[in-house]
């Protein structure tokens, strides 16, 4: 008998790829993304290496733009 995918793990992995590929994109570093789960309700992670403040919103742009990535991805796909 064969398994079905699992349709949430593929949600998951979307949505950290998104994560790390806005990161590549953005120049913000991190250490390593997971599809495990770290926390109940969770469903992955991103490790993000938070850039210096430069003391422009540009930093923080960034950021936030690697945070959003991983449900702009989500709903993408």
């Amino acid at each position: 008998m064969k398994s079905r995918p699992d349709p949430a793990l593929d949600i998951r992995s979307v949505h950290e790829a998104g994560h790390a590929i806005a990161a590549v994109r953005n120049r913000v570093g991190f250490s390593y993304v997971s599809i495990e789960r770290l926390f109940p309700g969770t469903g992955g992670h991103i490790m993000v290496t938070f850039p210096r403040h430069d003391g422009t919103l540009k930093s923080v742009e960034r950021l936030l733009v690697v945070l959003y990535a991983g449900a702009s991805a989500a709903d993408y796909r």
